[in-house]
């Protein structure tokens, strides 16, 4: 049985030109060599992503506040 394994890309702004910034949360999937955005933003910055343990959502930080983003309902809460 093949396990997936998944990896969080760095969240970085795709594009810091005249003020636009637009900001892409994207998981890789290391065994299927597949890359999706699960969520992207224009004009903030996401940073310092982090797994739950259970794997079922990510914490990060934007803006000075901290998110959860639902990975099942691709849904973010304060």
């Amino acid at each position: 049985m093949k396990s997936l394994i998944k990896i969080l890309l760095l969240i970085l702004p795709m594009s810091m030109h005249a003020q636009t910034v637009v900001s892409r949360l994207e998981i890789y999937g290391v065994n299927t060599d597949r890359r999706e955005v699960i969520h992207e933003e224009v004009g903030t910055l996401f940073e310092a992503p982090n797994w739950s343990q259970d794997g079922k959502f990510l914490i990060y930080n934007q803006g000075g506040n901290l998110y959860k983003f639902d990975l099942d309902k691709k849904k973010r809460k304060k």
